[in-house]
């Protein structure tokens, strides 16, 4: 289980860096200009294949966010399922650690030279109680529709929100890895908000305009001296 959280570590601090490429390699379509993706697609077709099938199905749900709350609340159902995945693994990996110092503390230093050791190592990353509590108050918002989506749509309009609560990510992966999963959270949620799309109004059917009465009966007037 620790070596699981160690990956999904991991995969969430590589996501932006992969976007990041793959927006380059966008941008920038040349012959000296490739990314990951364009190599998978020169040297592994059958995974560009499905690549491409994840892709279409992900603008799908982009381009229905725009204008249905259906896919919207389907995007927060999502990402309330990976924060309950990430803290699933992050209470399994503090039990662990903590019942690896129980252990430790029930007999004598002599005989747990190698467990007093492992505890000094993995004893830094053992999550403090009061941040798994308050992650999971703060997960309970994303249960509503109209929480979650408040909270996306306002971290994506406001930049100087966004950039505030990216520092204090930072800041907390840095300085406090007993709290690394509320950084883990915050995260998620930033990377939920970025592709988070305002939603647009519903644009009304607009018929041809009518014609004035005044000018209907100088046509017909003109249409009689015609004939």
């Amino acid at each position: 289980m620790i070596l699981l959280k160690v990956i999904l570590s991991l995969v969430l601090a590589i996501i932006p860096f992969a976007y990041a490429n793959y927006q380059r390699g966008q941008q920038k379509k040349g012959a000296q200009q490739s990314n990951l993706y364009t190599f998978l697609a020169k040297h592994l077709p059958k995974i560009t294949k499905a690549w491409q099938a994840v892709r279409k199905f992900a603008r799908r749900i982009y381009d229905g966010m725009k204008r249905s709350d259906s896919f919207r609340r389907f995007f927060t159902i999502i990402t309330l399922l990976i924060l309950i995945g990430y803290q699933y693994v992050d209470f399994h990996v503090a039990s662990s650690i903590a019942h690896t110092v129980r252990e430790t503390l029930e007999y004598s230093a002599e005989k747990n030279v190698e467990k007093i050791a492992e505890m000094k190592v993995w004893l830094p990353y053992f999550t403090k109680p009061h941040a798994t509590m308050l992650v999971g108050c703060f997960s309970l918002l994303f249960f509503s529709y109209r929480f979650s989506d408040m909270i996306l749509t306002l971290l994506h309009n406001s930049r100087r929100l966004y950039c505030l609560v990216g520092l204090v990510t930072i800041t907390l992966t840095i300085l406090a890895p007993r709290w690394n999963i509320m950084a883990e959270t915050l995260a998620i949620i930033l990377m939920a908000a970025y592709v988070y799309p305002n939603k647009r109004p519903i644009e009304q059917p607009k018929g041809r305009k009518g014609i004035p009465v005044h000018q209907r009966q100088k046509m017909q007037i003109l249409y009689r001296e015609a004939a």
